[in-house]
């Protein structure tokens, strides 16, 4: 299941890169490239910068967790629906597997709230993953629904 997201994730990535940057590295360089495409997400709202970013983040051994505040700045300040499904998703690989119990409110509060942002703006993969509550979910909390949303049926 972790394979398949991981795999769902690259394909959006690289599908919505609309233009290549000049990624090429000279070898005494200290990560300048990684560095500009930070200040153009962070001051531009740079949706390309964003995408390339995922990219380098997602080569990292924790590269998706350490991407989190890029995604939620990204989401709050272009409603970009790739970023608000980012910021659930960075939230779902931190407590994946036997994890998933220890997640407290607030944190499944912000992580069930992006991923109602990024479906409003009418991504299918945030629908997707909404669909998978129970008709009464209204009564559930975030906890309950992050769990419910991230456990194999």
């Amino acid at each position: 299941m972790k394979k398949l997201y991981i795999i769902i994730i690259c394909i959006m990535v690289f599908a919505s890169c609309k233009k290549e940057p000049n990624m090429e590295r000279n070898p005494n360089d200290t990560g300048h490239d990684i560095n500009e495409l930070r200040k153009k997400i962070l001051y531009e709202g740079d949706t390309n910068a964003y995408e390339c970013l995922s990219i380098e983040y997602f080569d990292e051994d924790d590269g998706w967790t350490a991407f989190l505040p890029y995604a939620i700045i990204m989401s709050n300040k272009t409603n970009y629906h790739v970023a608000s499904f980012d910021v659930f998703t960075n939230i779902r690989i931190i407590y994946r597997d036997e994890k998933l119990d220890s997640i407290d409110e607030a944190t499944a509060k912000l992580a069930i709230e992006y991923l109602e942002k990024s479906a409003k703006t009418g991504s299918e993969q945030a629908i997707n993953e909404l669909n998978k509550l129970p008709k009464n979910s209204n009564k559930m909390t975030y906890k309950e629904k992050f769990i419910y949303i991230n456990t194999e049926r």
